[in-house]
């Protein structure tokens, strides 16, 4: 916890994770006693910076959200010399961390996931957003069974605000996304919509089954990039991964993929 060593208003209690421009931290927020998540930006980022931009970016996107499956904001603060998000603190796991400890989980679970993903997915996107990072990492799952959609930092609103005149080269798309999950057009740099964030959320409940991504090969070498993969091969059947994959379950995965 060096990052930050005191923010007025809140008792920090541990660091949850990090990245490169921010860190998350548990909390509780004084004098409610409500614990909370801080998204916090990295003291070595200065708040005027077009860095920081994208974090005051996600608080805006957040505060035209408010569904069951999206991480609620609760509010947004900028002082002279920090800034950060408030939001909801999800008691849990995320399904990165399911992952590393069950390869497979029961298709019951992964239908019931991948509903409660879609519904928050479909609010966002009724609001013109796209959430364009959809993988486990960003997506929580409550000890009372509440599945939440977090990090909208990269999300972007479909209808004014347009991508940027040039593609991302492949080596710099992890800039844009995580690249085992994005979409052809979004490691192409094209223009993205709602079916990128069903692909990826299609990648994820594909992983969930089976414990492998629907790109990845296991049966021969293959040294070639995630993205250079997903461009240009179909997903291997899931059922020759998973023989007992419900076939509805199965069409609905590869169907969003």
């Amino acid at each position: 916890m060096a990052d930050v060593v005191e923010i007025e208003g809140f008792r920090v209690l541990e660091e949850l994770g990090s990245g490169s421009l921010s860190s998350v931290y548990k909390a509780v927020e004084e004098p409610l006693g409500r614990t909370v998540a801080l998204k916090v930006l990295k003291s070595t980022i200065a708040p005027t910076s077009p860095f920081a931009a994208q974090l005051e970016r996600e608080a805006k996107v957040l505060a035209e959200l408010s569904h069951p499956n999206i991480g609620s904001l609760h509010a947004f603060v900028r002082t002279g010399s920090r800034m950060h998000l408030v939001l909801e603190f999800v008691d849990g796991f995320s399904l990165a961390a399911l992952l590393t400890k069950r390869p497979g989980v029961p298709p019951d679970s992964v239908a019931a996931i991948g509903a409660a993903v879609a519904r928050g997915l479909a609010h966002a996107h009724e609001r013109g957003i796209v959430h364009r990072d959809i993988k486990p990492a960003n997506i929580l799952v409550s000890r009372r069974g509440e599945v939440k959609i977090f990090d909208f930092g990269i999300a972007q609103r479909t209808s004014s605000e347009p991508v940027g005149l040039s593609a991302p080269r492949l080596e710099d798309v992890a800039a844009f996304g995580t690249p085992a999950y994005m979409s052809p057009e979004q490691i192409l740099g094209e223009g993205v919509d709602a079916r990128s964030d069903i692909f990826s959320l299609g990648v994820v409940l594909y992983q969930l089954v089976c414990g492998a991504r629907p790109f990845e090969r296991s049966d021969e070498p293959d040294r070639r990039p995630s993205a250079h993969r997903i461009r240009r091969d179909p997903p291997i059947p899931l059922h020759r991964r998973a023989p007992d994959v419900p076939l509805a379950l199965e069409r609905i995965v590869i169907r969003a993929i």
